[in-house]
C-alpha cells in the first residue's frame, strides 16, 4: 500500500471518531437508530486501528523501495596522522534502509618513494583501490616462506653495525577504525570506534544483521582514524552504504517509535 493510502486511512480514522463524538452528542436521533449507527462506525474504527497497528516491523511499512547506494569519501594524504571525518545527506526521496556495508581505499599517491622496495615494486598504483585494512593481506601474505612475520610485512631494522630500516612490501598497506553516526539524532552505529576490518566476514562484506534506517534529508557521518603511526599512502578511504530508499515523505517513527 502507498503513502498516500496511509494518509487516507488515516484521514478516515480521524473522520470517523468525529461523527462518534457528534452522534453522541446528538439528541435529536433516535436512541435505537444511534446505537445501530454507532455499532456500524465503531466495528470500522476497530479494524482501521487493527490494520495500523500491525505495522511493526520496516517490511510492514508502505512505499516503493528501490535500490539505493550511498558513498562517503574522506581523502588522505601521505603522512597523515590525525582523524579526519566526511559524511553524505539522505536524498529527501524518502527514508534509506541500510543493509550492507563495504570500504575501499583509492590509491591517489603517484609519489614513487612512497613505494616500498629498492627500487619500488611498482610507481603507478595510482586508480587501484586497495582494502582498508591490512588484516586480510597480511594473513595471506604470511602463509608464504619469506613472509613468516609481521616484521617482513611491514618493516624492520637490518644490519649488524648500524641498523638500517627496510621497508617490508606491506609497509604502506592502509589500516583505520571507524565511527558512524546518524547526525541529528546523536546515535552512533559504534559507540567506539570499530577496526575496518570489522564490515568483512572471511574475506566478503558481511551483512548488517539489523538494519540501518535513517530519515530523508538527514546524514550519515563517517569518522576515519589511522591505525599506524602514519598513512603510508596518499588515498581516499571510500565507505559505501547499500540497502534501499523507500520512496515517499514517510516519518519511520510515526509506525515503528523513536
Amino acid at each position: 500500500m502507498r503513502e498516500h493510502q496511509v494518509e487516507a486511512v488515516r484521514i478516515q480514522v480521524e473522520d470517523l471518531q468525529k461523527e462518534i463524538s457528534q452522534i453522541r452528542a446528538s439528541q435529536t436521533l433516535d436512541k435505537d437508530v444511534a446505537s445501530a449507527v454507532l455499532e456500524r462506525l465503531n466495528t470500522r474504527l476497530q479494524k482501521l486501528d487493527i490494520w495500523r497497528n500491525n505495522l511493526k516491523n520496516l517490511e510492514d511499512v508502505p512505499g516503493l523501495r528501490t535500490p539505493k547506494w550511498y558513498t562517503v569519501d574522506i581523502p588522505f594524504e601521505f603522512g597523515d596522522t590525525e582523524t579526519k571525518s566526511g559524511e553524505i545527506i539522505i536524498s529527501n526521496e524518502g527514508p534509506f534502509v541500510c543493509t550492507q556495508i563495504q570500504a575501499y581505499y583509492l590509491v591517489t599517491d603517484a609519489t614513487e618513494e612512497h613505494y616500498n622496495g629498492d627500487p619500488p615494486f611498482t610507481t603507478n598504483a595510482l586508480g587501484r583501490t586497495l582494502p582498508p585494512t591490512a588484516y586480510f593481506p597480511t594473513m595471506g601474505w604470511g602463509q608464504l616462506p619469506y613472509f613468516d612475520n609481521l616484521f617482513s610485512v611491514f618493516s624492520s631494522y637490518v644490519g649488524t653495525v648500524s641498523l638500517q630500516l627496510q621497508r617490508g612490501r606491506g609497509w604502506n598497506l592502509p589500516d583505520f577504525d571507524i565511527q558512524i553516526e546518524v547526525s541529528g539524532s546523536a546515535r552512533y552505529w559504534a559507540a567506539d570506534p570499530i577496526p575496518i576490518a570489522s564490515l568483512y566476514g572471511v574475506i566478503n562484506p558481511e551483512y548488517v544483521g539489523i538494519c540501518g534506517v535513517v530519515q530523508q534529508t538527514d546524514r550519515l557521518v563517517v569518522r576515519a582514524f589511522p591505525t599506524t603511526n602514519t598513512v603510508n599512502l596518499s588515498g581516499i578511504l571510500r565507505i559505501v552504504f547499500h540497502g534501499s530508499q523507500i520512496q515517499g515523505n514517510i516519518d519511520l517513527t510515526q509506525y515503528l517509535g523513536n
